[in-house]
């Protein structure tokens, strides 16, 4: 969210709510599919891993936010940075900078791998984004990342070929997906990327509005014809974000 400029919109959506208590994660190697899963945290924006890795899970409510290139992350210094794409076969070999051992990034890094058929070189791992990066812009290794993480962290990317999009994501548990907090924070995060042409909502956004306005429909019908009633914030709730 800091690399898409969403992060002084989040700021001031939770400033207007002061009888919310609210808990902020940012680790890096912070596994947010296991909190959604045990309750620690009610929702996350980030990008969900391969299907392939969410097979053991429980059912999710996932509203895309913004679409990027999918890049590989380099130092402005290697000979690559300049090239118009780059294809995972010219990855083979290459030093990978990636999560801890398990995190969510590892498995990704290695489920991409294992898709291309490409075996990385040495690999560095860590569960700060500031080391991650520091480590590309040093030119000690390469990572895969969307594509606004080259002008705010001063790195290079270039997009894979064949092109890929990655999505920022709103991801809850499907069960507490109809929550008044989550209904009203989602529909906030949506209605700003609508507005802001420097950040493009994702092709799904106008299908979610639909849904939206049908539930505002049945929520109208149920209490009678009358609006509903004020939402008061006296819960604790903890959202998740990563440096994204």
């Amino acid at each position: 969210v800091y690399s898409n400029g969403l992060f002084h919109d989040i700021a001031s959506f939770f400033d207007n709510l002061p009888d919310l208590e609210v808990t902020f994660i940012t680790e890096a190697g912070f596994d947010y599919l296991a909190g959604l899963k045990d309750g620690s945290i009610d929702l996350a924006l980030d990008r969900l891993p391969p299907h392939s890795l969410m097979n053991d899970w429980p059912p999710l409510d996932c509203c895309n936010l913004i679409g990027e290139s999918q890049c590989v992350l380099m130092s402005p210094l290697d000979p690559r940075s300049t090239m118009e794409y780059i294809s995972p076969s010219e990855l083979q070999g290459s030093t990978m900078i990636t999560g801890l051992e398990g995190s969510i990034e590892d498995r990704t890094l290695k489920e991409t791998c294992k898709k291309h058929s490409i075996s990385p070189g040495r690999v560095y791992r860590s569960d700060g984004i500031h080391t991650v990066i520091n480590l590309i812009r040093s030119g000690k290794g390469i990572a895969i990342g969307p594509r606004s993480f080259a002008s705010y962290y001063g790195v290079a990317a270039v997009p894979l070929n064949p092109p890929g999009l990655v999505y920022l994501s709103f991801i809850c548990p499907a069960d507490r997906s109809s929550s008044p907090e989550i209904v009203m924070f989602r529909k906030y995060l949506l209605d700003i990327l609508l507005s802001a042409p420097c950040k493009a909502p994702s092709v799904g956004y106008i299908v979610y509005r639909h849904i939206l306005s049908l539930i505002q429909l049945a929520q109208l019908l149920a209490a009678g014809g009358r609006a509903a009633p004020d939402v008061h914030f006296g819960i604790r709730h903890a959202f998740l974000w990563r440096y994204a």
